[in-house]
């Protein structure tokens, strides 16, 4: 089984449970996944962040997840959706919240992908 941490920010945007700051990436190395930065709702510095991690791999669930979030926080909500599906669709690993509690990459996903709505034009 493998255990990976996934931001809290995510839970904010994903789930609207409070989240709890840890205080780094657990199993990544320090701001590979723009942790503190998400947290601190500051999404050009975890953008930054999440794109220049040559450290975790392009398909990481948890990077797929996280750069998702931002997309979706910053407007670009087609860009943060296809990252959230790709994320739903790859490797099914146990991520550690930042609220402490586990749950599986995929449902995570699946929980974030469930909370972004679509703007359409009026006229």
């Amino acid at each position: 089984m493998i255990i990976r941490t996934i931001l809290g920010a995510v839970l904010i945007a994903a789930c609207a449970v409070p989240a709890v700051a840890a205080p780094t990436e657990i199993g990544y190395p320090r701001h590979a996944l723009g942790y503190a930065a998400m947290m601190a709702r500051d999404y050009v510095t975890a953008e930054r962040q999440l794109r220049a991690s040559s450290d975790v791999a392009a398909t990481d669930p948890a990077r797929l997840i996280n750069l998702g979030t931002v997309m979706i926080q910053t407007g670009r909500q087609a860009e943060g959706t296809a990252l959230l599906e790709q994320a739903r669709k790859s490797e099914d690993i146990e991520l550690v919240l930042g609220n402490g509690r586990t749950m599986w990459s995929r449902d995570v996903a699946r929980r974030a992908l469930a909370t972004v709505t679509v703007s359409y034009a009026a006229r």
